[in-house]
This record gives C-alpha cells, structure tokens and sequence, in this order.
C-alpha cells in the first residue's frame, strides 16, 4: 500500500491503536508471567528445603544408633557410622550455608541462624564422640540423648518454620493466581473496550464510508450512463462495472464478456476501425479513444465512446487494459440533428435569397432607367428605394456566406468602420425607427474593430430592431450602442429600456438557438438571434445577455483583437456597465 492514501490514512490511526494497546497487553502479561514463575521457584524451593530437612533430621537417630552399636559389637558397623556423618555433615552443611537455597526469606532469618548455630554445637559434640574408641557410660547414657534431643528439637522447628513458609507461599500463589486471572480478564476488556470496539467502530466506518462512495460512483455512473471495464489479456476475460451491463443491453452472470464477444456487440461497419485503435493503443503504448456503434436488443443502434490504456509486464509485455465506457448516444443524436437544422436552414437562406434578390435586381433595374431631374421629391424617394436595395442585396449575398458556418481566420477580418456600419442599419431601419419613435444614442469608443462588415451589419440590425419590437406599450424605446476596450479585447453592447425579461440558465441558453425567440407576443421565426450568434462566433467572438423585466435588456459582443487569442469568456460572469443614457 502506497503512503498517502485514503485507506492509509485511516488505517494509520488504528494501526497505532493497537500497536500501542498490544505494547500495553504485553507488558501485562510479562509481568504477571514473571510474578508466576517467581512464585513457583519460590514454592520449589519450600519444598526442597521441607524434604533436605526431614532427610537431615533422619541422620541423628541413624547416627546415635550406629555410636551404641559399635560401643556395644565393636568397629564392624564404622563403615554405616561413616557414611552417615558424610551425608549428616553434608546436607547440614547445605541447610546452613544455603548453597542452593539461598533465595528463601527464612533461611536468613535471625531465629533460624540462631537455631542452626545451637543444633551446629549439638552436632559436632556427637561427631566428636564417635571419635571415640572407649566411651563413659555417663555420655552414653545421659549426654547423647540430651544432643540428640536438643538437635531433634532444632531440626523440628526448622521443618515446621519451613512448612509454615510453604503454605504461606502456597497461599499467596493461589491468591496471585486468582488475582492475576482477574486482572488479565480485565485487561482483556479493557483491549475489547479500548482496542477491539475502536478497531470494528473503525473498520464499520471505513468500510461505510468504501461503501458509500462505491454507491456514489454508481450513481454517478447511471446518470451518467457510463463504466468502467478490465480486459484481462492473458485469460481474454472482460470485467464489466454493473452499469455496463445495461449500455450494452446485456444481463450480468449470463453473459461472458471478452474480446471476441464484444466485437460481435460492435457494429459491423465499426469493428475494424475499433479493433485497429485497439492494436495501435497496445504497441505504440498510448490511449485506446474511440467513438462507435453497438447492435443490442435486437437491433437498437447505440454510440459508445471507449477510452482505456494497456498495461505491461517487466518485460513489456502488454497483460491488461483498463478503461471507461460512455453512453453517447443522446449527444450523437442530437449532434446529427444540428447538423441537419444546419442544412436545413442554409437551404432554407438559398431559397429565401434567391426569390428575394429577383425582385431586388429588378428593382435596381428599375432605378437604371428612371431619369432622375424631373422631379426632386420623386428623386429623394427612388435615391433611398436604391440606397435600400443595394444595402438588402448586399446583406443577403452575406447571408449566405455566413451560414457556411465555418470559423473565420483572423487573416480574413478587415478593421471594419463602426460609424458607416450603423448608418447602414439606420438606413434599412429608418421605417421602423420613425414608427416606434425610438431614441437611438451611439458612444464609440472604438470606432474600428476587426471582422467582417456585413456581419456587423446583420447583427446590430437584429438587435436593434429586437430593441424596437421588445419595447413597452406606450413608451418610445431608448437604444444605446456604445464600444469600449474589455479584458484585452473590444466590447460592443447594444442597451435598451423595453420589456426585459425574466433570465434562468435556460433561457439564457434557448434565445440563441435555432428558432429560439424572447418573446411569444410578436410575430418571427426566432432566426434572428441564431444568426447573430452565428456570426458572431464566425469572428471568434461571443455574446451574453443580461434583461431584467420591466427595465430592460443589453447585448454584449466580445470580439477579440487580432494579435491576441480569445479569452475563455465562458467562465467570466457578463457584465454590462451602462454608459449614460441619452436624456
């Protein structure tokens, strides 16, 4: 396991619990078991001296029998006398001095040194006597009795202070035995409290938390309508995550997923391009991405887009692949339905162009034989009916460049006159300016900007006749065009004070879509704006609108200069700062 992640770092804190719990847990235990083994030897060595000194007071009577015998039958028994007072000297020697028995409490005892001391004295008058060829009957009589007595005496003392001692021992063994029971009992669960319910707390909120998250990715993979797979090359098995099962319309623990099978999911017309995006990911080690068709449920068509990476052995062997599978199938459909609203619309603008230029070129063939001079009324009208015609021609032959809907290269923009653009859209608006009595301000402070002319035409005509058709009952509408310098680029805003209208994410989005139009009040085919937009982006540039109701709407167009690259204008908030109004 890797330092740093999610499952070390929760398992490090339990991890130092219990090895902080176990080190305690020991140290308990070691030092009950060496307390046990001190009790024991020390038990041991109760008994030993129990048994060396019923042993040693079996030698004096063993002893004094030998001395009468040999007195009474001579030497014949000095051999028995001999080896009793080695054995007698010996094992008292051993009691005394403590030679292997040294650890005992009493046999350092004052009273047992003084004990050991007087029967000492008793002892070697005896071993002195059997030095002794021809011993008074007196000694015999009344002085080895009374040593003999007086060392049995000594010596059932002795055996009673080390009985006394043992069961003392014996005692407290049992005693530290029950209590050493109890006390490993308790630490047991005290570790259950503070060691083993902290560790299954711990792990239940892990493996909650494991959990939680495995759902949350399953969700998000069904919303989504994505998951995730391992292609085990060794074996040729497919695991799938649940989610997969469904994309490809297929039944988790009936079907067996791997290479061969999934081919025959894919489509026909796809299979090879999938399987060469495949090979080429293996050998040149770099992602497998590709976009294709599946055949499920008998027929029905999806688009899947497969993304995965090989992995390799120590000896650069590929063994696996993993990678991510998206339903894509809404987006490829409605992709295909753009473009066929694309050529929709710019068959739709053909026609439309065409059977309006016939009448235009008409028209303007009309102005070419009317003889101006006659009459200076009639003149000013044909002059404007031209000027129109012209303005109309030119737009529509414009029209149906821009509908190409390809992006313009900056080489192509020319530093386009605002002023001669406006005038041109005066020009073809000056019927409805007059009827509606609108009140139009223009502020430039940048009078050029780089683009297309004809497409600044178009989109400010929009505008500002939305501007007129949008404006309140009642109340002429006030249009403002202004220009300023914005975020390294240029800004064209057109503000007016209509109806407005009501903002969501929604609408915001809908306006600029084919047919979308901001009100439902007023008669179009909500071409206008989709066109704007269009044009706009042609010149790499991007609009955004703020309306409020009842106060008003502003456009804002971005167009970029030509020596720097565009902005991601996507994620800045639009943001309209109104010059003055005109009074």
């Amino acid at each position: 396991m890797k330092k740093g992640t999610k499952v070390e770092k929760y398992l490090r804190p339990i991890r130092n619990m219990v090895q902080s719990q176990l080190v305690s847990m020991f140290v308990v235990c070691l030092g009950v078991l060496f307390a046990l083994l001190h009790f024991v030897s020390t038990i041991e060595d109760d008994a030993r001296f129990i048994n060396e000194a019923g042993r040693l007071r079996t030698y004096v009577p063993l002893v004094t029998k030998s001395i009468y015998h040999e007195q009474l039958y001579g030497n014949s028994s000095s051999g028995h006398l001999a080896f009793h007072l080695d054995n007698w000297l010996a094992t008292h020697k051993m009691l005394q001095e403590g030679n292997s028995f040294e650890e005992s409490n009493l046999f350092n005892s004052r009273q047992l040194d003084s004990i050991y001391d007087r029967i000492t004295t008793y002892q070697a008058k005896l071993i002195a006597v059997t030095a002794q060829e021809n011993i008074s009957p007196k000694i015999l009589q009344d002085s080895i009795p009374l040593w003999e007595s007086e060392y049995l005496t000594g010596m059932d003392f002795i055996v009673d202070s080390y009985q006394e001692q043992y069961e003392a021992d014996l005692t407290n063994f049992r005693v530290f035995t029950v209590s050493g029971m109890v006390l490993l009992l308790v630490v047991g669960l005290l570790c259950y409290q503070y060691l083993l319910a902290p560790i299954y707390q711990n792990f239940r909120k892990i493996f909650s938390k494991l959990e939680r998250s495995e759902n949350q990715l399953l969700e998000a993979q069904e919303i989504s309508k994505m998951g995730n797979w391992h292609w085990d090359m060794v074996f040729d098995k497919i695991t799938w995550s649940d989610q997969l099962y469904g994309v490809f319309g297929q039944k988790k623990g009936e079907y067996e997923a791997n290479y061969g099978n999934l081919m025959e999911l894919i489509h026909p017309d796809d299979r090879e391009a999938f399987n060469f995006d495949v090979e080429r990911a293996i050998e040149e080690k770099i992602d497998h991405d590709i976009v294709h068709r599946i055949i499920i449920n008998g027929g029905e068509i999806r688009y899947v887009h497969q993304k995965g990476r090989a992995f390799y052995d120590e000896n650069g062997k590929p063994v696996r692949m993993a990678g991510t599978t998206i339903d894509v199938t809404e987006q490829m459909v409605t992709q295909q339905k753009i473009v066929n609203q694309n050529k929709e619309l710019q068959n739709f603008i053909h026609v439309i162009s065409h059977n309006l230029r016939r009448p235009v070129a008409n028209i303007l063939g009309l102005h070419e034989i009317y003889e101006p001079g006659n009459h200076v009324q009639n003149d000013e009208v044909i002059e404007h009916i031209r000027v129109s015609c012209e303005t109309l021609d030119t737009t529509i032959r414009d029209l149906n460049h821009s509908l190409s809907l390809r992006q313009l290269k900056s080489e192509e923009f020319e530093d386009v006159d605002l002023e001669e653009v406006i005038q041109d859209v005066f020009t073809l608006l000056v019927v409805d300016i007059a009827e509606a009595r609108a009140q139009l301000d223009v502020q430039l402070q940048v009078k050029r900007l780089p683009g297309v002319k004809s497409y600044y035409v178009n989109i400010l005509y929009n505008l500002v006749l939305n501007a007129i058709k949008y404006s309140k009952p009642g109340v002429p509408p006030e249009i403002l065009i202004c220009t300023k310098e914005h975020f390294g680029g240029y800004a064209l805003e057109v503000h007016d004070n209509g109806k407005g209208m009501r903002m969501t994410p929604e609408s915001r989005k809908k306006i600029f879509d084919m047919y979308g139009r901001l009100s439902g009040d007023t008669e179009g085919k909500g071409l206008g704006l989709y066109l704007v937009k269009t044009q706009i982006e042609a010149m790499q540039g991007q609009i955004q609108v703020a309306s409020t109701m009842g106060e008003g709407t502003q456009f804002q167009i971005r167009i970029p200069k030509n020596t720097i690259e565009m902005r991601d204008f996507e994620s800045m908030k639009p943001t309209f700062v109104a010059p003055q109004q005109p009074a």
